[in-house]
Parts: C-alpha cells; structure tokens; sequence
C-alpha cells in the first residue's frame, strides 16, 4: 500500500503518475482528469468516454515517466 499524501503531491509536481493497484489493474492519472476524494482516500479518474474509483488503500505501487535524454 502506498502513502495517499505522497501520490498527491507526486500528481501537483509531476502532472502524471501511472499507478498499479492489488488486482494488478494499471491507471493512468494525470491531473487534469482526476480529483482526489480525501474523506475516502478515493481517486476518481475521468477517462472520457468511462468514469473509474479507484480507493487508494488498493494501490501498491506508483511511477512517473521519465524522457529519454538525447
């Protein structure tokens, strides 16, 4: 399980995180399409087309993307 706190700040400063949850589930949060439910530790992600809640008690990891250098 991950630290809720340090996946918020890591969203604000990164602007993506992939995220990998216990049922092995991969999301994508950017933070322009999620909002994070603090009373629930819940992360909605509005993915367009389909809505997902994700709690984050079921996450167990989380990663940025880092670019290539030249």
């Amino acid at each position: 399980m991950i630290d809720y706190e340090s996946l918020k700040k890591a969203v604000e400063e990164f602007g993506e995180v992939m995220v990998r949850t216990a049922a092995n589930q991969v999301y994508e949060l950017h933070r322009h399409n999620i909002e994070f439910i603090d009373r629930a530790k819940t992360i909605r992600i509005d993915g367009g087309t389909e809505t997902h809640w994700v709690n984050a008690d079921s996450i167990e990891s989380y990663w940025i993307h880092r670019k290539a250098k030249d």
